[in-house]
């Protein structure tokens, strides 16, 4: 895989966020501020200009992490100067798909671009690495420093980055609880917090990973994932891609979505229907396996997206 944990050249990153997670609008601000840009002479970087806190009506720190959480969630790239992806554009503009995070499709999109590469290396790290279904914040630090001394990756992070890291994490994607001295805007949750990835079952600081079938996530998504999943893999020009990885290998969709083997296999055996014959399901002699009867382009992954939005329009007509 591209950017992985294995990797020689893997540089581990653990900041960036400021503690804050991913917050409902914080994606529509940079796209807007970031299209602004591309329709200007200037070249000023909106996340470090003079009115970027006025821009984005939020402190420094949070204008930072906005820039972070874009960046991450693949709706701008930071190459050659600051550009709108493909992806973000699709989504992002005004006649985008989802500009405000209405639809649930949109929010499975966004945890599989943050989580299915390595950028971000707790959020990689756990939903692909990590061993154990139930933990604390306290036990998945400490296997997350034991990580980084088996890897070897470099300058040792110190204890409290890495713990202020996973309470980012864990806020990411489980409720916070709220007391009468928080703003509206500290109240406000993670959008994907509603994925319920990983619940308090007890209400204390013992977290577990939902791992199972998932209602709410569209066998469109999950083609999505697949088709970018089989095109990162080392042996990405290969027809056939076996269940067992797409369920249990790092970056897989079964790791990433966290669905449980049987689950995914029932959507992947009408998987033809889905992709319009682009994938196929195959299970002779007790091997199964999908195989692919084309090319994963872009444009091609993007428009199997837009059915889950057509679909949504059409029921709201009705």
């Amino acid at each position: 895989m591209k950017n992985s944990l294995t990797s020689e050249q893997y540089k581990p990153k653990f900041s960036g966020h400021e503690t804050f997670p991913l917050r409902f609008g914080w994606l529509k601000k940079s796209y807007d501020a970031c299209s602004d840009l591309a329709n200007s002479e200037m070249n000023n970087n909106p996340f470090s200009s003079d009115d970027a806190i006025a821009r984005f009506g939020v402190g420094k720190n949070m204008v930072s992490s906005i820039q972070h959480w874009s960046e991450a969630a693949g709706i701008i790239e930071n190459l050659d100067g600051l550009k709108i992806t493909n992806f973000g554009d699709r989504f992002f503009h005004n006649d985008g798909l989802d500009p405000y995070l209405e639809s649930p499709s949109t929010l499975w999109l966004l945890h599989w671009k943050m989580v299915s590469n390595a950028t971000l290396t707790t959020w990689h790290w756990a939903f692909n690495y990590f061993a154990f279904r139930e933990f604390s914040r306290e036990q998945l630090s400490r296997a997350l420093n034991s990580t980084v001394e088996e890897r070897g990756w470099g300058k040792r992070p110190s204890n409290t980055t890495i713990k202020r890291d996973v309470d980012c994490f864990v806020r990411t994607y489980c409720p916070k609880k709220i007391n009468a001295k928080d703003t509206l805007e500290e109240a406000l949750e993670s959008p994907l917090v509603e994925l319920g990835l990983i619940y308090s079952p007890k209400g204390e600081d013992i977290f577990r990973f939902n791992v199972g079938e998932k209602p709410n996530l569209t066998s469109n998504v999950i083609a999505f994932a697949i088709m970018e999943f089989w095109d990162e893999l080392a042996g990405s020009k290969s027809d056939t891609l076996s269940l067992e990885k797409v369920v249990f290998d790092p970056s897989s969709p079964g790791r990433v979505f966290l669905i449980d083997e049987d689950s995914l296999t029932q959507r992947l055996e009408k998987i033809s229907e889905t992709t319009d014959g682009l994938i196929s399901w195959s299970e002779t002699a007790g091997l199964k396996q999908l195989i692919r009867n084309g090319p994963f382009s872009q444009e091609v992954r993007l428009k199997l997206i837009e059915k889950d939005f057509i679909n949504s329009s059409n029921r709201k007509a009705s």
